[in-house]
């Protein structure tokens, strides 16, 4: 979703290994252009994952079943094998 918004991946690094110490220990950067609904679920002062559980859009799922697997999805694609 961040590289859709903000045109480049949140991460960067020359290898594998450097990416993924990236990943666990630097922070994302947003650039300032990047709206504050764009950064529903990344910002404390809103409540981080907390803030998508409670948004109006979300608000008729059942979270702890969907952490249980137990929603069926609304859609599911068809995946055709070439």
């Amino acid at each position: 979703m961040y590289e859709m918004m903000a045109g480049q991946p949140p991460f960067e690094a020359d290898n594998e290994d450097d990416l993924f110490e990236s990943i666990l220990h630097d922070d994302v950067l947003y650039p300032v252009w990047l709206s504050k609904e764009a950064r529903l679920g990344c910002v404390l002062a809103q409540g981080l994952e907390e803030a998508i559980k409670i948004h109006v859009f979300f608000r008729e799922i059942d979270w702890t079943l969907l952490e249980q697997r137990k929603i069926r999805p609304p859609f599911k694609p068809r995946i055709f094998l070439r």
